[in-house]
């Protein structure tokens, strides 16, 4: 997972244009787990819309552990980048995965690298364990969330095929509360708000309200 927060996944404009299409070239050609980890594996994996996703040079990550198939599959969602940084805010370096004080410190440990590699590592020990499995797990990592959502909708516009038998998506939402180290409860997100920008136009005598 250091490795992963190690990697300068930000979008523009803290980045110039060059620099992020350069970066962002590297990251699909090496892959936050590489796809080779997840074949090796046994695994399926797959580096998908990197031509849908020019000029950025992003890809989106797809991958699918097997079983039986006797119940519908779980999509596990998860985006691989994040936002800007303020380095003066920090005391590590947003961009070296340090851990500190038995923390892993780092831009995308939460939001949401970090959920990501989680996810893959399962899917891996659940492979390497042999527990078998009655539906498919499905991994898809997006490749924008942060700035425009062009991950998932370029996925989804391209791939749908791909999602055709997925019963449960899980992805970031809801909350966890820790008290002294110890889990109080899991929160599950159901649903999401999302703008819905009105302009209201009274007429009448003017006055002044608090």
């Amino acid at each position: 997972m250091g490795r992963a927060l190690a990697r300068d996944d930000r979008g523009p404009p803290e980045l110039s244009q060059n620099q992020y299409h350069q970066s962002a070239r590297q990251r699909v050609a090496d892959g936050v787990v590489p796809a080779t980890t997840l074949r090796e594996n046994g695994i399926e994996a797959q580096i998908l819309d990197t031509a849908e996703l020019k000029p950025s040079g992003r890809a989106n990550r797809y991958a699918r552990l097997k079983g039986t198939g006797s119940k519908k599959a779980v999509a596990l969602v998860s985006h691989m980048d994040v936002v800007p940084t303020t380095p003066a805010f920090w005391t590590v370096d947003p961009f070296a995965g340090t851990i500190k004080d038995g923390y892993l410190s780092g831009r995308g440990a939460l939001d949401m690298k970090g959920e990501g590699i989680i996810q893959l590592m399962a899917m891996i020990a659940i492979k390497r364990s042999g527990i078998p499995l009655d539906r498919d797990i499905v991994f898809i990592g997006n490749a924008d969330e942060e700035l425009a959502g062009m991950g998932a909708r370029t996925f989804v516009r391209e791939h749908a095929g791909l999602l055709k038998d997925v019963e449960y998506l899980m992805t970031e939402g809801g909350s966890n509360l820790v008290v002294n180290g110890k889990l109080e409860y899991y929160g599950v997100g159901v649903a999401e708000k999302r703008p819905f920008w009105q302009r209201l136009t009274v007429k009448g005598n003017s006055s002044h309200a608090t």
